[in-house]
């Protein structure tokens, strides 16, 4: 009977080797953390927990005369530490030698002749997470994987060579997606800025920072003045695409269909909403105010639960969805004004009354177009991470066995 090969559906070139199966006591020696509740110190030895493992950092310290009682067996650089409580089968790589306390809720993996990246990449292998979570108790609260079941998670192994160019690739595509999450959180980081300075706050007739010309104070006014409702019913028979909203953003429900309409009932009427309309979903905890610009250009269906309306003369449009999305005091606003028992309610007549202040229209435009781009870079980096993410996902599942 031919021996059936052992190896992973893609492999870099010059590997040929059928991979070995070991156990991962066999590679590398298991150790929780201290079972003891931390006595915290404003500084001293960092202290992680299950919830640090995505950076290996703290803001949590305990002391030095802790640290060297309860801690026998320490992170060193090129260990792994690992979640095995709440969270299980998260790892990181220790890349510093500087000492790390760490609590019961991880397990920290000391290599013996693993590549760490490797066995980083590994443990978040499709076949690994499967053996983690067959050895993790379900019913414990919170759910747990014992040291000692952590010991015999089989793990299939390449040349030590194979796994320094599996490891380094895994750490580079790491490397890449956090690059992009910076970049995301900065841009956040200067929105969150931009909104508090070139908004008028709580008292103010104007706002701090304001484009070079600019000098008049704002105006005080209800939204009602400044959007027009657009009421249009359509039947669900036609052939107009139909969307739907998430945090982010509104998208068309052919595609998430596979581009068909399954799923969507065509004995309903819908709303339409021309292109460059605002729409958002009465019925929700946190209202978010879309603008129908998608990629097709086209009109869209939305349930009736979707009121529909467009700036008018005095306001633009992108200025008006700038401050629904992101002004603290419409957030404020928003929140006092839903009425429902535990589906709660913010209707346009209520949206109507909120009062706002307002420059002219084109210091409104200026405005408008900076969080505009703001947003679409935003956006552009929420889907380089996404794809990044679907691409480590589907080399995890064809690099290993």
């Amino acid at each position: 009977m031919e021996k059936r090969r052992v190896t992973p559906q893609i492999r870099f070139d010059g590997f040929f080797d059928d991979w070995e199966q070991r156990k991962l006591g066999n590679v590398t020696d298991v150790f929780d953390g201290t079972h003891q509740t931390p006595d915290y110190k404003e500084e001293g030895v960092m202290f992680l927990s299950v919830e640090n493992i995505k950076t290996l950092h703290s803001e949590k310290y305990i002391s030095e005369e802790a640290f060297e009682k309860e801690f026998k067996f320490r992170p060193e650089k090129g260990d792994v530490l690992m979640t095995r409580i709440g969270d299980i089968g998260t790892a990181n790589v220790v890349e510093t030698d500087g000492p790390i306390a760490y609590y019961v809720s991880l397990a920290l993996l000391k290599q013996k002749q693993l590549n760490p990246y490797f066995l980083q990449a590994s443990i978040h292998s499709p076949s690994m997470q499967k053996e983690i979570w067959r050895r993790t108790l379900h019913i414990a609260f919170p759910k747990k994987i014992n040291k000692n079941e952590v010991a015999n998670v089989p793990i299939k192994i390449p040349s030590h060579k194979e796994q320094e160019d599996i490891g380094t690739f895994f750490q580079n595509l790491d490397h890449t997606i956090t690059l992009h999450l910076e970049k995301l959180y900065k841009l956040r980081r200067i929105k969150k800025g931009l909104l508090q300075l070139m908004f008028p706050q709580n008292g103010e007739t104007e706002p701090r920072l304001r484009f070079t010309g600019f000098v008049s104070s704002w105006e005080q006014r209800k939204l009602g003045e400044l959007i027009e409702e657009h009421v249009e019913v359509v039947p669900g028979t036609t052939d107009i695409p139909v969307a739907t909203s998430s945090r982010k953003g509104l998208f068309l429900q052919n595609e998430y269909f596979k581009g068909d309409r399954t799923g969507i009932d065509e004995s309903v009427d819908f709303h339409l909403v021309p292109k460059e309309y605002i729409t958002y979903r009465h019925m929700s905890d946190d209202s978010i105010f879309h603008f129908n610009q998608n990629d097709l250009g086209t009109d869209v269906l939305v349930s009736q639960e979707y009121p529909v309306f467009k700036s008018n003369d005095l306001s633009d449009q992108r200025f008006i969805l700038a401050h629904l999305n992101n002004a603290p005091l419409f957030l404020n606003f928003s929140r006092m004004q839903k009425k429902g028992g535990t589906r709660v309610r913010l209707y346009i007549k209520v949206l109507k009354e909120y009062g706002l202040k307002v420059p002219s229209i084109e210091e409104q435009q200026k405005i408008g177009t900076i969080f505009q781009n703001i947003d679409h870079l935003i956006a552009l980096h929420h889907e380089r991470i996404d794809k990044l993410k679907k691409l480590k996902k589907a080399y995890l599942q064809l690099m290993f066995i």
